[in-house]
């Protein structure tokens, strides 16, 4: 869901979708390499979307640390706010 948010008087910021996924390497490898393919016969795609993917969810937590999530989640509701009117 890639679109713009006007903040602080018109100024705008980019807002991107992000996907975290949990899947196999296998899969990861299978699903690329079917996007690579795809890019070869000139079949580029209409959205560019930024995933983001782990092996297993220990994986992630590795990297979504405790205090990671409370800052994405505290992020995540000011952007929300911010777009629909609504204050936390």
């Amino acid at each position: 869901m890639g679109s713009n948010l006007a903040i602080n008087g018109g100024e705008k910021m980019k807002i991107k979708e992000v996907n975290i996924k949990i899947e196999p390497e296998k899969e990861f490898d299978k699903r690329i390499t079917r996007k690579l393919k795809e890019i070869d016969k000139g079949k580029y795609p209409k959205k560019l979307k930024t995933n983001i993917s782990f092996e297993s969810i220990e994986d992630l937590r590795k990297v979504l640390t405790k205090k990671r999530l409370q800052l994405f989640i505290k992020h995540f509701l000011q952007i929300f706010s911010m777009h629909n009117n609504i204050l936390f």
